[in-house]
């Protein structure tokens, strides 16, 4: 379930917007209003949730522009979707500098940002694929797949034997025991795949550079990701893009409606 920041300025806008979420499902959404809420506590609201997805409800500014500059140069992972009734001409070239990745603007945006979230929500580089470790989804038992929901949406730092086990409230030794049963796997073998494949996805697929994940996965440093990509993959990071991936070059203004 991916996590959803709606930053709005008045009623009018909140009410616009609620009539799209409330028709879309599989997001874990929060409400910032911006006369109650500084860039500083979103920049700490983004870090501490684990947010995904930043949706821009206020007019664009000069200013605004710049805060969503600086909002994704912290979060580079962060997805910045613009959405607003009209945009002046000029406002269209701050979105490639704020790192805004869709817009949608006029009569028919609440139609399409229904449609982006709904494409969004099942395609999320957090969601587990049907073919990873051999996972049938259509056929687990209902704890298994709330086992599932909850590591695709917890913090990774939160992704423990421990902290699973207290969200479906049964212990850490019982836990183990289903897991594997479910999952044909252990645990630590099933996460150490699951963040291979976090990894490849970031790194590889949205170009991000180690030094923009590691804290992602709880690691102290760079160093201690290194060691750890190094150990799943047999090369380094550098070393495995070279042998797998080819160099992309992305606009960061990928889709405009309006």
């Amino acid at each position: 379930m991916p996590s959803l920041l709606v930053y709005y300025n008045n009623q009018d806008q909140l009410e616009d917007i609620q009539k799209v979420l409330r028709v879309v499902n599989g997001w874990d959404i929060h409400y910032a209003e911006k006369e109650a809420t500084t860039w500083s506590q979103l920049y700490n609201w983004v870090r501490r949730e684990e947010i995904q997805y930043f949706l821009c409800v206020v007019d664009m500014s000069p200013e605004l522009a710049e805060e969503l500059k600086e909002l994704h140069s912290r979060n580079p992972i962060l997805s910045t979707i613009y959405y607003n009734e009209n945009l002046r001409q000029n406002d269209f070239l701050d979105f490639a500098e704020a790192g805004v990745g869709k817009v949608f603007l006029g009569q028919e945006r609440q139609v399409q940002l229904e449609e982006a979230l709904t494409e969004e929500a099942r395609n999320h580089w957090r969601h587990i694929p049907e073919f990873f470790a051999g996972i049938d989804r259509n056929n687990l038992p209902p704890r298994a797949e709330r086992i599932l929901r909850y590591i695709e949406q917890a913090p990774i730092r939160k992704i423990t034997i421990e902290d699973i086990a207290e969200n479906i409230r049964i212990s850490p030794s019982h836990l183990r025991k289903e897991f594997k049963q479910y999952f044909k796997l252990n645990f630590r073998e099933f996460k150490q795949r699951l963040l291979s494949h976090y990894e490849t996805i970031l790194l590889f697929d949205k170009q991000l550079k180690p030094g923009q994940i590691f804290e992602l996965f709880d690691y102290k440093n760079l160093s201690a990701f290194s060691r750890s990509f190094k150990a799943r993959h047999g090369v380094s990071w550098q070393k495995y893009k070279r042998k797998n991936y080819d160099k992309k070059t992305l606009s960061p203004v990928k889709e405009y409606y309006g």
